[in-house]
């Protein structure tokens, strides 16, 4: 199909200009017949553009693919539209279920406009809206896709508030590995819902590519009809560039850049440096303060005179405007009526002995991060060793199985993987436990939480978790267990109850232990009243989300919620400001004070 019609470019002075254009729609590729020169940079920023001048043979014009996102930004050129579908007034229901005000706008605006992202702070009653939607859509097709621990929480919500027709459950994983299946003609479901969709921040990663596929078939299927429902405490917890993709697959082509590239260089400084195998683009900062340099990005007080200073736009809170529409943000101070977290800090005093083997380890590591990693590990109490547990049989030819088991040919002296001994030892990675202060504290925090009789805690190693239950067991105190082995209970009596049932339900003293990452999306913990980091790990998002099971409605509003920090050595605290500095360039997209947390 051949389509003759304008499209509006903008010059820097602002004024707008009209230029015919004849596209060609074939192959699955929108071609540019005719387009003028100052159409290039809005051609190049859209998806799967090339310029043909370099083919065999050469072509003076452009191409992009054929697909949802550039479609849109056509519309865009022509003059139309492209965001009348989020400018209609939102639609009120009527809810029969108790919802909070703010549950209602939620529901609310997914019914109105269908695709869409819920940047609700953990807490705020996000599943519950879901609920809504999905039975007042009047659709009983639904995907609902979360990570484990938030499926486990969400199917309490279903049993909860009587979903009458409960959607098809599956994580991350499970949809990943349903649309590698995916075969032409298959029926796309009429709904979805991307719980914690901050999964989805890699724009490349195949658990993103699944989900932009599955809500493409949603899109192309049902149209205006269908439901494409992301929901996320955390929508960037790395950087601000993590709001791409995710805004990618709510509705495409909302956000102007083509590229995850481009949408990078919008957003922060970066400055080309030269590698040994060539030049690369280093990021210098992000746009996130006017007062920065547009050239530099350097404050006007510490700028040098190498080139005159201008200021910049705050390009990382006006991403806020940007996502106007698409996006419904709230925060818990803003909607419920909770307490603030209180924030603890205990500073266990090292050992000498400590100190001085944690220098020893900087001075012998190969890189900053294996530094970095051994003395995170020692301030917990404990260093990972490799030892031998047994051997088998050299598989080269030196030394081969055979009949005796030590091979069929003589060993070979020269063989780089036995040194000729036909034997191959296998290794098992083993912590070597050292004394650790943070015991002494934790234990206080245990005798702190008698009277309630539940305490959260997280940690950042499986050596720490192992040490953790050791010590809770040895306090009188059973555990609940979530980390990447699985889901455990720790009783001297033995017990038919589920983990989360065993929680919730035991008349025993339990710890809710677990890994940021795997214990600390979905679940709501109000029992306790205090969480616990004996240590943390590098993920912003996991600390965040960990950070607000216990601290949400139906928690003790007398009691509160505190959350304490055992530091040791200096890397405990350096690992706990890289958290803040992250969760702070999050809070200003999202509308957010500047301050630090």
């Amino acid at each position: 199909m051949i389509e003759n019609t304008k499209l509006i470019t903008e010059s820097k002075n602002g004024k707008r200009y009209k230029h015919p254009c004849t596209l060609e729609y074939k192959d699955g590729k929108i071609w540019f017949l005719k387009s003028p020169f100052a159409l290039k940079d809005e051609i190049k920023a859209m998806k799967g553009s090339r310029w043909h001048g370099f083919d065999d043979p050469p072509q003076q014009i452009w191409s992009v693919i054929d697909c949802e996102r550039n479609r849109f930004q056509l519309r865009c050129l022509k003059g139309e539209n492209a965001y009348s579908w989020f400018d209609q007034p939102t639609q009120h229901y009527q809810y029969t279920r108790p919802l909070f005000d703010h549950q209602k706008v939620m529901a609310d605006h997914i019914l109105t406009y269908h695709y869409g992202i819920l940047a609700v702070e953990m807490g705020c009653g996000k599943s519950l809206s879901a609920i809504e939607v999905m039975e007042k859509s009047g659709v009983d097709d639904w995907w609902y896709v979360a990570p484990k621990s938030a499926l486990a929480a969400v199917e309490e919500e279903f049993e909860k508030w009587s979903l009458n027709a409960v959607p098809q459950m599956m994580t991350y994983e499970g949809m990943k590995k349903r649309m590698l299946n995916w075969t032409s003609g298959d029926p796309a479901p009429v709904g979805v819902v991307f719980d914690e969709s901050s999964r989805l921040k890699g724009s490349t990663s195949q658990r993103t590519r699944a989900a932009m596929a599955l809500a493409d078939a949603v899109r192309s299927e049902h149209g205006d009809n269908g439901y494409v429902v992301l929901m996320t405490g955390t929508p960037a917890p790395k950087s601000p560039v993590d709001w791409y993709s995710q805004a990618e697959v709510a509705y495409p082509g909302f956000l102007r850049e083509g590229t995850p590239q481009a949408f990078k260089f919008r957003l922060g400084f970066f400055k080309k440096e030269k590698k040994v195998d060539g030049y690369y683009w280093d990021k210098i900062g992000w746009r996130d303060n006017p007062e920065k340099c547009d050239i530099c990005g350097i404050t006007q007080d510490k700028h040098d005179a190498t080139h005159k200073w201008l200021p910049s736009r705050d390009e990382v809170s006006y991403l806020n405007k940007r996502l106007n529409g698409l996006v419904v943000v709230y925060n818990k101070k803003d909607c419920l009526d909770l307490p603030d977290k209180i924030y603890r800090e205990i500073r266990c005093k090292p050992s000498k002995s400590l100190v001085k083997a944690a220098k020893s380890l900087v001075e012998v590591a190969p890189t900053a991060i294996q530094a970095l990693t051994w003395i995170r590990e020692l301030s917990d109490g404990f260093q990972y060793k490799e030892e031998e547990v047994c051997t088998e049989c050299c598989s080269c030819t030196c030394g081969g199985p055979g009949p005796t088991g030590h091979g069929e040919m003589p060993p070979d002296s020269d063989c780089d993987i036995c040194d000729g001994t036909g034997r191959i030892p296998i290794m098992k990675r083993v912590a070597k436990r050292v004394k650790c202060p943070k015991d002494d504290a934790y234990i206080d925090l245990l005798d702190e939480n008698i009277e309630v009789g539940r305490m959260i805690t997280f940690a950042g190693f499986q050596a720490s978790i192992d040490r953790i239950r050791e010590l809770c067991l040895s306090q009188g105190w059973d555990v609940v267990q979530i980390d990447g082995r699985g889901w455990k209970v720790f009783s001297k009596d033995p017990t038919d109850l589920t983990p989360l049932k065993y929680w919730r339900q035991s008349d025993q003293r339990v710890v809710f232990l677990a890994h940021p990452a795997s214990g600390g999306m979905g679940l709501t913990l109000t029992e306790a009243s205090m969480a616990v980091y004996y240590s943390n790990d590098f993920s912003p998002e996991s600390r965040s989300q960990s950070e607000d099971r216990g601290h949400r409605p139906g928690m003790d509003l007398n009691k509160g919620f505190t959350i304490v920090d055992l530091y040791n050595l200096h890397t405990d605290e350096y690992v706990r400001n890289i958290l803040k500095e992250n969760r702070r360039l999050e809070l200003i997209t999202l509308g957010e004070l500047k301050e630090t947390l």
